[in-house]
């Protein structure tokens, strides 16, 4: 859980909460697009929905995964689970 160190930890977080996002967001502006015509998906619709959707979910999605990799980063050096 904590990996080799704190900026791995940090690291692995925020490109799973960014890969998720991303994937999250391209199902929602894919069928936001398709079934709305793009009014809920800033005027896209299907692919154009799906890109927008990732591009906004995923950074969305990798700031969340970078607070909580802090998070857990902060809680593994307080349990001396990293060799500094």
């Amino acid at each position: 859980m904590c990996g080799k160190s704190a900026g791995n930890r940090i690291l692995r977080s925020t490109v799973s909460g960014a890969a998720i996002g991303a994937g999250i967001g391209a199902f929602k502006g894919f069928v936001a697009g398709e079934i709305f015509g793009g009014e809920l998906s800033l005027g896209a619709t299907g692919f154009l929905g799906a890109a927008t959707g990732a591009v906004i979910q995923g950074t969305v999605g990798g700031i969340n995964g970078f607070i909580t990799g802090t998070a857990l980063a902060a809680e593994c050096n307080a349990l001396f689970m990293y060799d500094n």
